[in-house]
């Protein structure tokens, strides 16, 4: 995760409260880039498109107080009128009259208070971040997975492929250990990662009308129900990517998926998840994994308390 900071008092003592933040975030995760003037941040973000998570920023530069003019205000709006939705954090000495204008500058947008505990604001930061589906290892992967049917070997196939070829670390849960965890807890386990993969294959037989006339095939219910856990995070949709086992012809072997999932990323293989693989790599390059090729493959995480 990498943000972009500016404060012109960042190296004046006494009032460096920015310098002990970018110290507490970096502790916490975060690597912040330091810029000496408001532009250099606007063109580094806007002009260079540099890759930043979020944006940090003093609102008053102090060299320009008496002119009226807020630095932040025109880091904001350039931003903004940029295109750039990314989440902008003001830590200020004004925040609680900022707080009350700040509606028309388009959200994600928060004030933060150089009274407050720094400590304390990092951390209210991270949440923050979290709660928008920012703070994720890039690294990681979730894998929603069933019981392979007509699709033997799905999951260990993509396990492989994330490991091996992608260097990237895949996270999974055992279906029968789902009803014992924690909802909670399965969702942190979820939030933690940048992307969603579910494995999606025809499992179960559904059966509808009175005298059963009209049956097809859907995933397994621990699959649709990480699904919807995937749907209420921060950015869920913009992670999950949907493998959906469909061969045309043969309803036994189409896995049918719920109405509601329409929208989502849904890559359809005929026999093997392998068919894929090529667009799931770009898929993730799109998302900001850490894609790299690795030496060996490691163990895979079955389950965590």
């Amino acid at each position: 995760m990498k943000a972009i900071v500016w404060d012109d008092e960042y190296e004046v003592p006494g009032r460096d409260h920015m310098k002990h933040l970018v110290r507490e975030l970096t502790r916490l995760g975060v690597d912040c880039v330091v810029v000496s003037t408001p532009d250099e941040l606007k063109d580094r973000v806007t002009k260079k498109n540099e890759r930043f998570d979020l944006v940090v920023i003093d609102w008053l530069d102090t060299s320009r107080v008496s002119t009226g003019e807020a630095r932040g205000n025109d880091i904001v709006v350039e931003l903004r009128q940029a295109g750039k939705k990314l989440p902008i954090f003001v830590f200020s000495t004004i925040a609680e009259e900022l707080e009350r204008g700040f509606l028309a500058l388009g959200k994600p947008l928060y004030v933060k208070s150089k009274d407050m505990q720094i400590p304390f604001v990092a951390l209210e930061i991270i949440d923050q971040l979290r709660a928008l589906g920012l703070y994720v290892d890039y690294k990681k992967v979730f894998v929603i997975y069933g019981h392979d049917r007509h699709a033997n070997g799905a999951r260990e196939s993509l396990v492989q492929f994330l490991e091996s070829d992608l260097g990237l670390e895949p996270v999974l849960v055992e279906p029968w250990r789902n009803q014992h965890t924690l909802l909670d807890k399965l969702q942190q386990h979820m939030d933690g990662c940048a992307a969603f993969v579910a494995i999606c294959t025809p499992d179960d037989c559904v059966e509808e009308g009175l005298h059963r006339e009209k049956s097809w095939r859907a995933p397994r219910q621990n699959v649709l129900f990480e699904l919807g856990i995937a749907y209420g995070l921060g950015r869920g949709p913009e992670r999950l990517t949907i493998l959906e086992k469909h061969l045309d012809g043969d309803p036994d072997q189409i896995a049918q998926l719920p109405s509601d999932l329409a929208g989502y990323l849904t890559l359809r293989f005929k026999h093997s998840v392998d068919e894929k693989f090529p667009e799931l790599k770009m898929r993730f390059e799109m998302l900001g994994l850490d894609v790299k090729p690795a030496s060996g493959a490691h163990s895979i995480s079955s389950s965590r308390p």
